[in-house]
């Protein structure tokens, strides 16, 4: 009789335990998930290639800490002389004080391949939290193939290799240039190459 009790009470609680385990693993799959989710800046630090999971899911990873916003390219006349501008916004993302990384800007050519690419200072070293300020690079004698251009942040040479490509960039922006016939001043707070 104790024998049949205790096998019932067994029966009973491998029951119990069977409808109780997918709830769990739901419960443990959710907390993961949501784990995952917010950390994503370190986890794509450890597992660089996650940047591309999580941009095919619309949660795209920004390892810089800052944004780009109100991005204008356009190639001005200044004489004879070509000189492509580039202009827009920078700011900090996120909620400490960060310092400013360089601004990458790229020629592409009308097939996508990148011509010439380089860096501008940032208009100013540190960044409290929010804080925006513009940013102005300009470029003596541009490509004349270049059909666009890309703005995106630098990413530091000593993080390089743990920095992933596209996705976890802050937002690149891609621009068709415009020319204009324009009369430019000098600018003495931009970063000019010639």
């Amino acid at each position: 009789m104790h024998s049949t009790l205790y096998a019932q009470d067994d029966h009973a609680l491998a029951a119990a335990a069977a409808r109780r385990t997918p709830w769990v693993a739901l419960g443990a799959a959710l907390m993961l998930g949501m784990a995952l989710v917010g950390l994503r800046n370190p986890v794509t630090r450890l597992v660089p290639r996650a940047a591309g999971v999580y941009a095919a899911v619309g949660l795209p990873v920004n390892l810089v800490g800052f944004a780009l916003s109100h991005v204008g390219a356009r190639i001005v006349m200044d004489e004879s002389r070509r000189i492509l501008i580039v202009d827009g916004d920078m700011a900090n993302a996120g909620a400490v004080t960060l310092t400013a990384p360089l601004v990458k800007v790229s020629v592409r050519g009308p097939d996508g391949a990148q011509i010439y690419t380089w860096s501008a200072r940032p208009p100013k070293q540190q960044f409290g939290p929010g804080e925006k300020a513009a940013f102005i690079a300009r470029l003596a004698a541009p490509p004349v193939d270049g059909a666009d251009v890309v703005v995106e942040f630098d990413q530091p040479r000593h993080n390089a290799s743990a920095t992933p490509k596209t996705p976890a960039r802050a937002r690149a922006h891609a621009l068709k240039l415009e020319s204009h016939s324009a009369s430019l001043a000098p600018h003495g707070s931009s970063s000019e190459s010639q």
